[in-house]
């Protein structure tokens, strides 16, 4: 069973999260001398009412919110990792592949995360939602490399350290899968041939 623990975010995980962005406010607060910063406010605002949406299980009302924060601060890592934990929610039964799935969207602002976020957390959380969306499309190579890149980040991730061996265990089965019908098609090939052989052996018998 793949372990999905912090693939999106869990209750816990957004209390984590929501705590970074109070503690974020309030030294931009005191660094601004106390002065009111009315954007920011706001983009904390649209996080935290996102929240509370995505722990209810409206996920696309959490996602319009997210995308409210973003309006006010389209560089805030807390809002594009919330935003991509609410499309992961909605993918549903879309297969994993198509244009339409917003796991496609997920994965791109998941990428973009782990390559430029300074928050080791979302870093961490974004390697490990790229390992679960390359699982479910069965890229076990890909899944592999991003969970291993989130144990580099945190090496007590048991999740990832789970979901890694499954992975692992995946790609060997799915090579021997390929083994196996590599040699089917020999000697099916081979048949083939002989079935060929022997038709014009026999063609030739006759003339």
């Amino acid at each position: 069973m793949l372990y999905y623990a912090k693939s999106t975010f869990s209750a816990n995980k957004i209390m984590q999260i929501r705590q970074f962005a109070t503690i974020l406010i309030m030294l931009i607060s005191a660094i601004n001398c106390y002065a009111e910063d009315t954007s920011t406010k706001k983009e904390r605002n649209f996080i935290k009412d996102g929240n509370e949406k995505y722990e209810s299980g409206n996920y696309s009302d959490a996602e319009v919110l997210y995308k409210k924060a973003l309006e006010q601060n389209g560089m805030s890592d807390i809002a594009n990792f919330n935003k991509a934990s609410a499309l992961m929610k909605q993918s549903g039964n879309t297969p994993a592949d198509s244009p339409n799935n917003p796991l496609v969207v997920a994965d791109s602002i998941f990428n973009a995360l782990s390559q430029s976020s300074n928050n080791t957390q979302i870093k961490e959380s974004s390697y490990y939602n790229l390992g679960n969306i390359a699982f479910d499309k069965q890229d076990y190579q890909k899944s592999i490399s991003m969970y291993k890149h989130a144990l580099r980040i945190n090496p007590n991730n048991d999740d990832a350290r789970d979901n890694l061996r499954l992975a692992q265990l995946k790609l060997k089965e799915q090579q021997n899968n390929k083994d196996k019908n590599k040699d089917k098609n020999k000697d099916q090939d081979k048949q083939d041939n002989k079935d060929k052989q022997q038709n014009k052996d026999n063609q030739e018998n006759q003339d």
